[in-house]
């Protein structure tokens, strides 16, 4: 097997295929690929967030799980707060695996604070911000401004005419905007005509897309960053 991670297009997955029958390749990425899906016969695995026992699972196998089990009600917020995402989740896990004395509760009650929720769930260079950066800066400007207006101007859900109206956009040309942030995994559409983001995606979209206020402040990095401290 082939494993092809966190690729940013089908022409940059295609020279890498096996040409032989006998090898599956499996390709990661924060796009659909639905140039793979055309031309390769891809089949698409849709990846969830995960739901909270597993969530918690999570925590368990990078934390321990009798540190986990400790403090149950904490490892729930926990991955409320992370949105359930993987890699929020083990930011967190960073963050406690450093400060092997906290209880899960101490972080919870930090990342309970939005101005201060996508900086603690940074480690060095990677984390949520670092992924969402990423992804963003291969919006077009219209896209990314879009994303900014939905970010400051609904709190979960939204259709074409909200969004339209939200941005000053055309309604005829939004739909494809909106579309393109779907296929990005900005946002998600739950029904027809329903789009829905994520917290961290929102708190990300009201920042700018330069990373302010979704960075860890200071030059320590937000893995050597106090969480307790209150901004």
């Amino acid at each position: 097997m082939v494993v092809l991670d966190n690729a940013g297009s089908s022409a940059q997955v295609r020279p890498l295929l096996p040409g032989g029958p006998h090898c599956a390749t499996l390709v990661t990425s924060r796009s659909r690929l639905d140039g793979l899906i055309a031309t390769d016969a891809a089949r698409p695995v849709r990846l969830h967030a995960l739901g909270p026992e597993d969530g918690v699972a999570l925590l368990g196998g990078l934390l321990g799980p009798a540190r986990v089990a400790e403090d149950p009600e904490a490892a729930r917020e926990l991955v409320a707060l992370c949105d359930g995402l993987p890699l929020a989740l083990r930011a967190a896990s960073a963050q406690l695996m450093a400060r092997p004395r906290w209880r899960l509760a101490r972080l919870a009650t930090a990342l309970r604070d939005e101005r201060r929720r996508l900086a603690l769930l940074s480690a060095e260079d990677t984390g949520v911000a670092a992924a969402l950066r990423n992804s963003v800066a291969r919006l077009s400007a219209d896209d990314a401004q879009l994303l900014r207006a939905l970010g400051a101007g609904f709190a979960r859900e939204v259709n074409t005419a909200e969004a339209a109206a939200l941005s000053g956009a055309d309604p005829e040309l939004i739909q494809d905007s909106l579309d393109r942030l779907a296929e990005m995994h900005l946002l998600d559409e739950e029904a027809t005509n329903r789009y829905v983001m994520s917290d961290l995606v929102k708190l990300f979209a009201q920042g700018d897309e330069s990373g302010r206020g979704n960075t860890p402040g200071g030059a320590s990095g937000g893995a050597s960053g106090d969480p307790s401290q209150g901004g």
